[in-house]
């Protein structure tokens, strides 16, 4: 769990070097997967929660998955680059950049909300 409001990069860093070696994951992999875990965490200094972030991962030999759970907005997911005028204009312009990152990033994307929980799910092949 990540509480919102502080620097992430060493728990981050910490927990994707202890998951990674717990299951023998290729380490281009996990630095994917931390990379996107940044993009993510960035969102959400634009305002989408304010309170703690729990990541649960799930390995098998074909992918890792992510589920990033918070209390809040769902993230916005673009695949196209956000332009000046959106970023400017947009309500939500300020996330855009992460979402779009992400979906460079990811083999797979995508947002569910139970009850007040927002999940962004993501899936990178291994």
């Amino acid at each position: 769990m990540l509480p919102a409001g502080s620097d992430h990069d060493d728990a981050i860093r910490e927990g994707r070097q202890q998951f990674g070696a717990s299951v023998a994951a290729r380490n281009e992999t996990i630095v994917t997967a931390t990379e996107s875990l940044h993009h993510v965490m960035e969102s959400f200094d634009t305002g989408l929660t304010s309170g703690s972030v729990t990541v649960d991962l799930a390995y098998d030999e074909y992918n890792l998955d992510v589920d990033v759970s918070y209390d809040g907005q769902p993230i916005v997911l673009v695949k196209t680059r956000p332009d000046r005028e959106t970023f400017l204009n947009d309500p939500t312009g300020m996330a855009q950049p992460s979402g779009w990152l992400l979906s460079q990033r990811t083999d797979r994307m995508r947002v569910k909300t139970v009850g007040e929980r927002s999940h962004l799910l993501l899936r990178l092949a291994t």
